[in-house]
């Protein structure tokens, strides 16, 4: 994500109008970033997933009703905290993301850290895979397929022989869901089937993440005070 953020900030500096290709890649990795916030719109793809991690009372119910009543999105502030947590600004030369020792060692230091802000900033960005099943998380489970869609589709954007979607036959094509057994749940206890989650009239299985790709221009929403999580 910190990569995907710095590119669709280099990509926002270009006139897009003039490069069809990077206009596609700029919307992609804005899509993806934007994501996080789009938990409700998410849930009610059908098979509608119902969903009220603002209903009075969450705090007991998300024990007992995870699926239903746990936060399983983030906000756009809250998530720019956590990535501004992993990236690396080195003095003369350009930002890059914590490496994976780096991160071990920061969320170890995090649990010690006086700093309150830093414990809460990345306690809200985990708690979407707090003890994650995709049964409990049935809404941020069905995000992790969008955003590999949309990740598929941006590492096509680099082919020289690629095409522009132009018909939404087209756009289902180019946002398929590959090697769709690299994302079976192997837990102790299975979740939904993949078929499952990606079932949708507007989104088979087989390809599709329309509804992520168009995602942008909802507003964010900050949650009320003391509200979940």
């Amino acid at each position: 994500m910190v990569v995907v953020r710095q590119l669709s900030r280099k990509l926002s500096l270009t006139d897009l109008s003039l490069e069809p290709k990077i206009e596609l890649q700029y919307h992609l990795a804005s899509s993806i970033h934007r994501s996080f916030r789009d938990d409700q719109r998410l849930a009610k793809i059908d098979p509608v997933i119902p969903s009220s991690p603002f209903a009075s009372g969450w705090r007991p119910r998300r024990e007992t009703e995870p699926s239903q009543f746990w936060w399983q999105g983030l906000t756009l502030g809250r998530l720019a905290g956590m990535l501004d947590l992993m990236t690396v600004e080195p003095e003369g030369g350009d930002e890059r993301v914590i490496s994976f020792g780096e991160f071990e060692r920061f969320y170890q230091e995090i649990f010690l850290d006086q700093d309150e802000m830093r414990r809460k900033v990345v306690a809200a960005a985990a708690n979407a895979i707090y003890c994650f099943r995709p049964k409990d998380r049935p809404v941020f489970w069905r995000m992790l397929i969008a955003q590999a869609r949309l990740y598929q589709a941006l590492a096509r954007s680099r082919s020289n022989a690629l095409t522009i979607p132009d018909s939404e036959s087209a756009w289902l094509e180019y946002l398929r869901l590959e090697d769709q057994r690299e994302f079976s749940w192997r837990g102790s206890e299975s979740g939904a089937p993949l078929a499952e989650t990606c079932r949708d009239r507007r989104i088979p299985a087989s390809g599709g993440g329309r509804a992520m790709a168009q995602s942008k221009g909802v507003n964010e929403a900050e949650r009320p005070s003391g509200s979940n999580p």
